[in-house]
């Protein structure tokens, strides 16, 4: 994903420039794994493991970016951003092409 142009970088809803700070200090916040990118794109099998497992318990984890190249993060991330909207905003018989079912559970083929 390239660069984005300047015209392009706000969104009517997505504006994460313009949100107040997380207040750390009177919010409870869960406690997280931090795995690291470069580990896992090293094809580290204890890394994996770790993905894995954090994965399947949690669902969520910090995704640490030391020694790996992430000049276009912002840019990319915002892009993430940009095209969710465009997704929220489909009509719903669009949406519901890609539900997930129990026939094929974890799919997203649906």
């Amino acid at each position: 994903m390239g660069s984005v142009a300047p015209e392009q970088t706000e969104c009517a809803e997505f504006t994460p420039r313009l949100y107040p700070p997380f207040p750390s200090d009177t919010a409870p916040v869960a406690h997280l794994e931090t795995l690291s990118l470069a580990k896992l794109q090293s094809n580290d099998t204890a890394e994996q493991a770790r993905l894995f497992q954090t994965s399947q318990t949690q669902g969520f984890f910090y995704l640490d970016f030391a020694g790996t190249p992430v000049e276009t993060l912002p840019e990319d991330a915002e892009a993430v951003g940009r095209l969710s909207e465009e997704v929220f905003k489909l009509p719903i018989d669009e949406k519901m092409k890609y539900k997930l079912t129990t026939q094929k559970p974890n799919s997203i083929l649906g």
